[in-house]
C-alpha cells in the first residue's frame, strides 16, 4: 500500500513541511492585513487571498496586501499534496491507496482552485466564483475524509492505534465544523466564520503532519524482500 524508495521518503517529507510553510503564509497575509485589522475568529481564510484593496463581500470588509502571499499559500499546498501522495501510495495495491489518493486529489484540486479564484467582488460579478466555492468545499471534505481514512486503514498503513485516533478525531472535528460553517452561512447569520472555517483546515494539516510522521519514523510496511535460493539449491 506504501511504496518503499527514496522517493516516497522524500514524498513524506514534503508532506511533513507543508502545512508549516502554510501556515506561515497565512501569518505574513494577515499580519499585512491592519485596516480593518484581521481577526483569526472573525474574517474567512480565503478573504486573505482577495487582491484589488478595501472591498466588501461576503458580509465582511476585506483589505488584504499580500494577497499573493497566501494564494501562493493555497496552491503550494495542494500541488504538494498531489504529489506527495503519487510518490508514497501504491495505487496497484487495491481499493484503499486509491481512495486515499483521490481524496488527496480532491484536497490538492481544491486548494489550488481556492488560490487561483480568490472570492473576491470581481469573481462574484463574473461568476468565477463558483470555482472558488467548489474548490473550497472539496478540500475540507477531500482533507478531512483522507485524516478519517489514514485512521480507519492503519493497519494497512503501519499506523500506530494513538495516530490513528488522533487523524480520526481530527477528520471529525473539521467534517462537523464544516458542516456548521455551511448551514450558518447558508442562513445568513454574521457568525465566527473564521474559528469555523480553521477548525475544519487545521485538522487536514495536524492529519497530515501526523501521517507524514508515522511514514518517516518507519511505521509503514516494509516491502517483502525478494525470494532467494532455497537451502536446498544452496546446498
Amino acid at each position: 500500500m506504501i511504496r518503499n524508495h527514496p522517493a516516497a521518503r522524500i514524498g513524506a517529507v514534503a508532506l511533513l513541511l507543508v502545512p508549516f510553510v502554510y501556515l506561515l503564509l497565512e501569518a505574513v497575509a494577515a499580519s499585512a492585513w491592519i485596516e480593518p485589522r484581521y481577526d483569526y475568529l472573525y474574517n474567512w481564510v480565503s478573504h486573505l487571498g482577495v487582491p484589488g484593496g478595501p472591498q466588501h463581500a461576503f458580509g465582511q470588509d476585506l483589505n488584504s496586501p499580500l494577497a499573493w502571499v497566501m494564494n501562493t499559500g493555497f496552491v503550494l499546498y495542494g500541488v504538494v499534496v498531489i504529489a506527495a501522495s503519487a510518490l508514497i501510495f501504491r495505487f496497484s495495491a487495491g481499493a484503499r491507496p486509491i481512495v486515499l489518493g483521490l481524496l488527496s486529489l480532491a484536497f490538492g484540486v481544491g486548494v489550488i482552485l481556492v488560490g487561483s479564484f480568490p472570492g473576491s467582488l470581481q469573481a462574484i460579478e463574473d461568476r468565477t466564483i463558483v470555482y472558488h466555492l467548489i474548490g473550497a468545499q472539496a478540500a475540507m471534505v477531500g482533507g478531512n475524509l483522507f485524516a478519517i481514512c489514514t485512521g480507519l486503514f492503519r493497519r494497512q498503513l503501519g499506523m500506530p492505534r494513538g495516530a490513528a485516533v488522533l487523524n480520526v478525531v481530527a477528520g471529525a472535528i473539521g467534517l462537523a465544523s464544516f458542516v456548521a460553517f455551511m448551514v450558518l452561512f447558508r442562513t445568513g447569520a454574521d457568525a465566527q466564520f473564521g474559528l469555523l472555517e480553521r477548525l475544519a483546515q487545521y485538522p487536514i494539516a495536524v492529519a497530515h503532519v501526523v501521517f507524514a510522521i508515522c511514514l518517516l519514523r518507519g511505521w509503514a510496511p516494509a516491502r517483502a524482500p525478494a525470494p532467494g535460493p532455497s537451502r536446498e539449491a544452496a546446498a
